[in-house]
């Protein structure tokens, strides 16, 4: 007789389990977890992707085609898939892991795809590239830091947005963030970067 378990998944376990983890230790992880990601994410009826995609439509409501947007921690593509559903056509993918990027090119909606960390180190693209930068889930435990913020800026046009969805308990949780990414933040609203 088979048993039918039901799959859960604990985003309080992931964390912990992530903690203390190299880049080089959590891009295995991110890796590993490519093929089962997606589903993952259904079983707690991840919905961010969507949600973000259509305020991302609120700020480009005409023209959606020649927006250019860069998916910053795309993961498995779950997002440029939500954009693209939204009329967006222009869209470039900056992940670390190679088993997500592979996931996120077969979906085919991404033109570049950086396997790369975004960590403050300057991204293979030019300055002032994108009407937009796009960061859904990647300012969490053991992925962006906070001088990530710094390249976003650069590759984002001036008078660009840059779209950040995120648990506001990881201001706390994370000790990256703590006292310092909402004040980067703040610094950045009142430079008018």
């Amino acid at each position: 007789m088979e048993s039918s378990k039901k799959k859960t998944f604990d985003i309080d376990v992931e964390f912990k389990e992530r903690s203390g983890l190299t880049k080089q230790g959590m891009t295995k992880r991110m890796d590993k977890w490519a093929a089962d990601y997606d589903s993952d994410m259904a079983v707690i009826a991840y919905r961010n992707p969507e949600v973000v995609s259509q305020v991302v439509g609120e700020y480009f409501p005409t023209n959606r085609e020649f927006v250019k947007i860069v998916d910053v921690a795309s993961g498995t593509g779950l997002v440029g898939l939500e954009l693209k559903r939204n009329g967006f056509k222009q869209i470039d993918a900056v992940d670390p892991s190679s088993g997500m990027m592979k996931v996120a090119k077969s979906r085919n909606v991404y033109d570049k795809c950086y396997i790369e960390y975004v960590d403050g180190h300057p991204l293979p693209i030019d300055t002032d590239t994108y009407d937009c930068a796009v960061v859904v889930g990647g300012f969490s435990m053991g992925h962006l830091p906070t001088n990530a913020l710094f390249e976003l800026t650069r590759i984002v046009k001036p008078g660009g947005y840059i779209f950040i969805n995120m648990m506001e308990s990881s201001l706390v949780r994370v000790e990256e963030f703590k006292d310092r990414l909402e004040p980067l933040f703040e610094r950045f609203t009142n430079n008018g970067v």
